[in-house]
């Protein structure tokens, strides 16, 4: 794989994308403190400059993300976001849990852990959707082709507007960043 061609490529379509939609002032993201919304956060930011929108970040807390992922996500969202900020939906989401799950007998099974983080997933989107539609933006999907193939997404939920990272499978994205880090 061309690093610098596929990182070209990947930039270049989303300009032209986003050239045919002028109402389009900002990208809004995820930032989890992943790889696929670090280097979605890396890729765009040029192309925001470039054409002068903003690119938003937040790091959305529920329950359970761990302290790493949220200092990982921090040191993006500084490094690559013009606006971002960590979010901590806990308390909404346990609140609305019995909501969710009435006549339901939750358990430590994987069917209610996989309802729950389909819960969040939504949950978040929810957030970065009226995000994005407050600043007159689309929110980024951080997903891969990896992802997509093998169905490790939530429909309405961990989804997005535009896919920048829609051709490259997991281990591309790897990839894709050990290249970038080792020119720097």
């Amino acid at each position: 794989m061309n690093y610098k061609k596929t990182l070209e490529k990947i930039r270049k379509n989303a300009t032209d994308y986003l050239k045919k939609y002028p109402n389009i002032k900002t990208l809004v993201i995820g930032v989890s403190g992943g790889m696929d919304s670090a280097m979605n956060c890396f890729i765009l930011r040029p192309v925001c400059d470039e054409l002068g929108i903003k690119l938003i970040g937040r790091y959305i807390h529920i329950e359970t993300n761990k302290q790493e992922e949220k200092n990982r996500a921090l040191n993006v969202g500084k490094a690559f976001c013009n606006n971002f900020d960590a979010v901590d939906l806990t308390q909404l989401y346990k609140k609305s849990l019995p909501i969710y799950e009435l006549g339901m007998t939750p358990s430590d099974d994987i069917k209610t852990k996989t309802r729950r983080g389909n819960i969040k997933a939504r949950m978040r989107m929810i957030y970065l959707y009226n995000l994005a539609q407050e600043n007159s933006g689309i929110v980024i999907d951080n997903d891969n082709k990896s992802e997509h193939e093998l169905g490790f997404w939530t429909l309405n939920g961990d989804v997005g507007d535009i896919t920048p990272m829609s051709d490259l499978w997991k281990s591309d994205v790897y990839n894709l960043a050990k290249w970038v880090t080792s020119r720097n």
